[in-house]
């Protein structure tokens, strides 16, 4: 556990961002997507084996979102919505992202979404630099 506390914000980013490229990669290289929808390539995959890489995939995905998800609750996550689409909006307006063009929301959700994921995971380390607080867990809190 001591080593998952030590990577830094931006290893989880890069971290993620690789969760992300796993499930969908608009490069045309490999991810579940085209695991299950191509059938040339490199490795002929069995059923079971399609199927044990979704698993353990969605598995990490699932323990990310729900990470994220107690963080950053509801309210976190529209306020993250809100700055990352007024980014998206100032790289529009400087001529630096073609919104209107379909290319661009190609490639644009993986890195949004890694933004919100590493966030959310990272958001006790982040909120206790800002404020100087911990988060704790009440472990016996029925007890």
């Amino acid at each position: 556990m001591q080593l998952l506390r030590s990577i830094p914000l931006w290893a989880w980013f890069f971290i993620t961002l690789g969760l992300n490229y796993t499930i969908y990669n608009p490069f045309g290289g490999f991810s579940l997507f085209h695991l299950w929808t191509k059938t040339d390539r490199w490795i002929q995959w069995t059923e079971p084996m399609k199927i044990l890489l979704t698993v353990l995939v969605l598995v990490a995905f699932a323990l990310v979102v729900m990470a994220t998800f107690m963080a950053l609750r509801l309210a976190g996550l529209l306020i993250m919505g809100a700055v990352l689409g007024c980014v998206v909006w100032v790289l529009h307006v400087n001529g630096i992202l073609n919104v209107s063009n379909p290319t661009a929301w190609k490639y644009l959700p993986q890195p949004l979404l890694a933004v919100v994921w590493t966030v959310g995971l990272q958001w006790p380390k982040i909120r206790a630099a800002i404020t100087g607080s911990l988060t704790t867990d009440d472990i016996e809190r029925n007890a």
